[in-house]
């Protein structure tokens, strides 16, 4: 056995050790995205996900790569290891992996330029006695449904300390109804 010393990139994750915090970061990773996806040159954007937009199986748009996307999405899960704040949007994307539309692709594209823009971000833990590691749960409900299935998308958010961690999609009465009567 060898000791490395500190560990400063695994599995994609970039982290950086001081005396008093540990910050990981996955920008190399997200550099990887961006040029296995030919977006390295995209105008990064401020948001994850546009106002207003709701997604739905679409199917009118032309119909893209399953595999593609597919890999594309699971990129983009693997990097909320360290970005947890763009699970929700993700997971949004991830619902189309069966049958993905153009529309679908440009909004998980979006998402590729928004990363661009915060390349540098990541998730801080620090290590100091002086900070008191208390968790602390949010959640939320969009309680309006989703267009092909009426069920309604929770978030919940879990911060430890100073970092936040964590969308799940839930039946509503009508469509448990529905699997009990067939």
């Amino acid at each position: 056995m060898t000791d490395l010393g500190d560990m400063k990139y695994f599995l994609g994750m970039e982290v950086l050790q001081c005396s008093d915090e540990i910050f990981i970061c996955q920008q190399k990773y997200i550099s990887d995205i961006l040029n296995r996806f030919k977006m390295q040159d995209c105008k990064p954007v401020s948001t994850p996900i546009s106002t207003g937009l709701n997604l739905g199986k679409d199917e009118d748009s032309k119909k893209v790569d399953d595999s593609m996307y597919r890999s594309l999405i699971g990129n983009l899960l693997y990097l909320t290891a360290s970005r947890p704040h763009i699970l929700f949007v993700v997971s949004l994307r991830s619902r189309f992996m069966h049958s993905p539309r153009d529309t679908h692709l440009t909004a998980a594209k979006r998402v590729l330029t928004y990363i661009k823009g915060t390349s540098k971000f990541g998730t801080f833990f620090p290590t100091s006695a002086d900070v008191t590691m208390n968790l602390i749960g949010y959640s939320d409900s969009d309680w309006d449904g989703g267009f092909d299935d009426s069920r309604r998308t929770s978030g919940y958010l879990f911060c430890l300390g100073t970092s936040c961690f964590s969308s799940r999609k839930q039946e509503t009465k009508f469509n448990q109804q529905l699997k009990l009567s067939t």
